[in-house]
């Protein structure tokens, strides 16, 4: 196909996605609305929804696309996880016009038509994916597990669209300066595809404490104001402060005051984080074996999680605070820092053990253990 018929193909399949978000039947989801008015406790979803984004960069473009649909998001997860994919196939869509411009421009050696397929990857197939995220907020008062096939399908599309940009030069640290071509957008089009998968991975852990507090009739703000005493107490510097937050502040209803269940919160958070970081250090082990020998750390990463797992059967029923545990997977896991540095989720996994710091220590701290 060449590049002007891929051009208006994406560009059509592009506006039916659109379309489809902002028309709706009777008894649906409603539409992502933007710049309705905000509360700040609306802004600050976005942001915590945007904390699950491992690069800084993407970070921060997820917060800038999010932003503006934070009234209509409105505390959903899977709204989240919507609006990402919106703005998302948004942005590919343009970034197939600007690729059309430039690539006349473009010396031969660097075929930009890899990068046209990440565009319509994105685009081609969004519209059932959100349809389907649409179908999961309908029923949002049931709880989203992963093993629901919706999420599976989307996470599939997306995983789809991550494996064709990597073939993408442009999509590289220096790929825009090596091609020699003058693309603004590149970097909010990468952060859109980090946010989109970040938000729909975490979209079931998310959905789960939302139905706990949802389901739970404990005073939401007193439980979070815990978190948040137990957090400054146990924990020596803001950095864990900050972490420690929000790793449990999902968790505060069904945590309801109880340095216990903070500690197994907590504990089985930075398990559920281990087993997906092992998966995708596999992953990224089987892409790039050439230049990493990750074996020896995805043995420690997967050590560790089933360390966990076993710890938290063995004390289900005290008030243990898993320190020997964490102390001794820490220590390996900090050993691997720099050769999984480039592993997707590996600073969330970084993030997770600092925020245990205090609390696996020091859970007692703060209240009284229930």
């Amino acid at each position: 196909m060449k590049q002007h018929q891929l051009l208006l193909v994406v560009v059509v399949v592009a506006g039916s996605c659109l379309w489809l978000q902002s028309t709706t039947a009777a008894g649906e989801p409603s539409p992502l609305v933007a710049n309705l008015p905000s509360s700040p406790v609306m802004r600050d979803f976005i942001h915590s929804r945007c904390e699950t984004v491992q690069r800084p960069e993407s970070a921060a473009g997820c917060y800038s696309l999010l932003l503006p649909y934070a009234a209509s998001i409105n505390g959903s997860a899977i709204r989240a996880a919507r609006a990402a994919i919106t703005a998302m196939v948004s942005e590919l869509g343009a970034y197939a016009a600007d690729l059309r411009k430039v690539g006349g421009t473009v010396s031969p050696q660097y075929d930009l038509s890899s990068c046209m397929q990440v565009a319509q990857e994105g685009t081609d197939g969004c519209k059932e994916p959100l349809a389907k995220l649409a179908r999961l907020e309908e029923e949002e008062k049931k709880v989203v597990t992963q093993q629901d096939q919706d999420v599976a399908d989307v996470k599939k599309w997306l995983g789809n669209i991550i494996a064709k940009s990597s073939q993408c030069r442009l999509f590289d640290s220096y790929g825009v300066g090596q091609v020699g071509v003058d693309m603004p957008r590149q970097g909010m089009v990468s952060s859109s595809i980090d946010a989109s998968s970040a938000l729909v991975n975490d979209i079931t852990m998310a959905a789960q404490a939302q139905h706990q507090q949802q389901q739970q009739p404990a005073d939401a703000a007193a439980a979070r104001d815990f978190i948040h005493s137990l957090c400054n107490a146990t924990c020596p510097v803001p950095v864990c402060v900050r972490e420690c937050f929000n790793l449990l502040a999902p968790y505060a209803v069904s945590i309801n005051g109880s340095n216990t269940r903070a500690v197994r919160s907590g504990v089985t958070v930075v398990v559920a984080e281990l087993q997906a970081l092992a998966k995708s250090a596999i992953d990224f082990n089987k892409t790039n074996g050439q230049d990493y020998e990750l074996g020896p750390c995805i043995q420690v990463i997967q050590e560790a999680a089933k360390g966990g797992e076993a710890e938290l059967q063995l004390n289900a029923a005290d008030d243990q605070h898993f320190s020997k545990w964490y102390q001794d997977a820490k220590n390996k896991i900090q050993k691997c820092d720099y050769d999984i540095a480039d592993v997707p989720r590996s600073q969330v996994v970084l993030n997770a053990f600092a925020a245990l710091a205090g609390i696996v220590s020091g859970g007692g701290a703060a209240g009284t253990p229930k």
